[in-house]
């Protein structure tokens, strides 16, 4: 499941990553923002064809939330789900909860920056994965 998916991963020798490091950390956040949109093999129709979950383990493998990323994914977890819907489904992410949750939070003007950058890799992967 999704949930057995998302991890938390560990700081090398005990240390986060400074904020700094988002910007290397690009394809990490896209897949914490595409993990919940891809489908996962259903167990029972697997079953029907022999296969097991180990079949598919390679192909649907655990997403880590780095540490230089926590800050980021747990602002997508607030505000990853506030989408601006059109006809053919959502289309952006909704800037007014987002700008909320980050003025709330008090940050200097690099770090608001680089989480609003960090958020907008999020949503663009998350947009992908739901179009695909």
């Amino acid at each position: 499941s999704l949930h057995q998916r998302l991890r938390r991963g560990q700081p090398a020798h005990g240390r986060g990553l400074s904020p700094g490091h988002q910007r290397r950390h690009r394809k990490k956040l896209e897949a914490l923002a595409a993990a919940p949109y891809q489908a996962e093999p259903d167990i029972a129709e697997m079953a029907t064809y022999g296969l097991t979950e180990a079949d598919y383990e390679d192909e649907f493998p655990p997403v880590l939330v780095w540490p230089g990323n926590e800050r980021a994914y747990d602002l997508w977890c607030l505000v990853g789900n506030q989408w601006r819907m059109a006809m053919n489904g959502p289309v952006a992410l909704d800037q007014m909860p987002l700008r909320h949750q980050l003025d709330r939070m008090k940050l200097a003007d690099a770090d608001y920056d680089e989480l609003f950058a960090a958020i907008q890799i999020m949503e663009a992967s998350a947009l992908k994965a739901m179009q695909e």
